[in-house]
């Protein structure tokens, strides 16, 4: 088990192995890795659907092949929508900019096609990407009661348990049956560091 100690602030990591050694490290700054999946903040923050992606362990934004949210005015590309590399990036933003043009009456329906395969070539990449960098079980979900789960308002794992036992059925709801905390979860890592407990519904959000 890996644990990150101290009490207002990262002061070290401690590791306890298969064998029961423990292994301490001091240390003032401690970087997170929670996997290559977009950065949900903002969409969420819009109100947009957001759907759970079983592979990757993490919330995408609803979209259709054109970047098309669930908000018929706001189209998504890029990471926002889900990782596959540079290129793929750039593409979806062409995608996405074909598709509110042919909306304007300026259709473009060989460059959308082109840009479509172009698009799943580059999105090839992907499921080798969610192997590869898939945080083990034991890093994604808390291993005991006190664990942060909310950095930003100091919420553990016993408090998220306690929220969803009184019935909190979502991110938004759960954080409603918290003692601290106001508005809509970002989801970052709140939400991330839930996804894996069968109790936490794995349905669309927001939609």
């Amino acid at each position: 088990m890996v644990e990150i100690t101290g009490q207002s602030q990262a002061e070290g990591v401690s590791c306890t192995l298969s064998t029961g050694d423990k292994i301490d490290i001091d240390s003032n700054h401690i970087f997170l890795h929670q996997g290559v999946v977009p950065n949900v903040n903002l969409t969420m923050a819009t109100g947009l659907a957001h759907q759970w992606d079983h592979q990757a362990h993490c919330w995408r934004p609803v979209i259709d092949v054109a970047g098309k949210s669930s908000d018929e005015q706001i189209y998504i590309a890029g990471d926002g929508g889900g990782i596959g590399g540079a290129k793929a990036a750039a593409i979806a933003g062409r995608l996405a900019a074909i598709a509110i043009a042919a909306r304007c009456g300026k259709p473009r329906f060989l460059a959308q096609l082109y840009y479509k395969l172009r698009h799943l070539h580059y999105l090839t990449i992907r499921p080798f990407l969610d192997r590869l960098y898939l945080p083990p079980a034991h890093f994604r979900l808390a291993q005991t009661d006190e664990t942060i789960i909310c950095r930003c308002e100091a919420v553990s794992k016993a408090d998220v348990n306690a929220a969803l036992a009184s019935g909190a059925s979502g991110p938004n709801q759960l954080k409603g049956f918290l003692p601290r905390g106001h508005g809509a979860v970002s989801g970052a890592q709140l939400w991330l560091g839930r996804s894996g407990n069968d109790r936490v519904s794995y349905g669309s959000i927001n939609g």
